[in-house]
């Protein structure tokens, strides 16, 4: 708002699987939209002093979007699946597809491959290995806030455009391929 250019959009397609269904549909009755998703999940604290899911801060700036739609996507292989959000169980969602195929929903912005940051890549490598990593490659000016917006990451130096371990290679599935990780669910469930 208030520029000359608008910022693209980061992700789109929501709606080639999504098609006309609506999240929230118990109140809210959303379309998938990040445009309008992030007018709720952002990094702006709707009430003083609530910092999460269970600070009922009724998801305003409790997790930001970029976490929130890789956390649910990967939900099926995630180490702690109940950090996307406590009181919905996503530990089920199998992606469609392989979930490696970054440009199923970033097809229009080339921004998840230059701009690397840990909401997104911690939102599926939720190990405690990989939290480790991030908070060491973070700078917090807010650590009770882990997710304030005033972070200085360093993701960039590795993992920024043309990088060795840039998103676009490290995800690269087509050449060579690689086969997905397991999509089944696991016998003893």
């Amino acid at each position: 708002m208030g520029t000359d250019k608008p910022e693209p959009m980061v992700a789109t397609n929501c709606t080639e699987c999504h098609g006309d269904t609506r999240m929230h549909a118990s109140y809210f009755a959303v379309p998938f939209n990040p445009d309008i998703c992030k007018s709720c999940h952002d990094y702006e604290k709707q009430l003083a002093g609530k910092t999460g899911w269970k600070d009922s801060n009724w998801g305003f700036g409790a997790g930001p979007l970029a976490r929130r739609v890789h956390g649910v996507h990967f939900g099926r292989y995630l180490d702690k699946p109940a950090e996307v959000q406590p009181t919905v169980d996503y530990s089920h969602v199998i992606f469609p597809q392989d979930v490696r195929n970054c440009t199923k929903c970033h097809a229009d912005n080339p921004a998840w491959k230059e701009e690397p940051s840990r909401l997104a890549c911690l939102a599926c490598h939720d190990s405690d290995e990989a939290q480790a990593h991030g908070e060491l490659m973070t700078f917090d000016l807010t650590p009770a806030d882990p997710y304030g917006g005033d972070e200085v990451e360093t993701c960039e130096v590795c993992r920024g455009a043309d990088a060795a371990f840039a998103p676009d290679v490290v995800h690269n599935i087509s050449n060579p391929y690689k086969p997905p990780y397991p999509r089944e669910p696991q016998k003893d469930e």
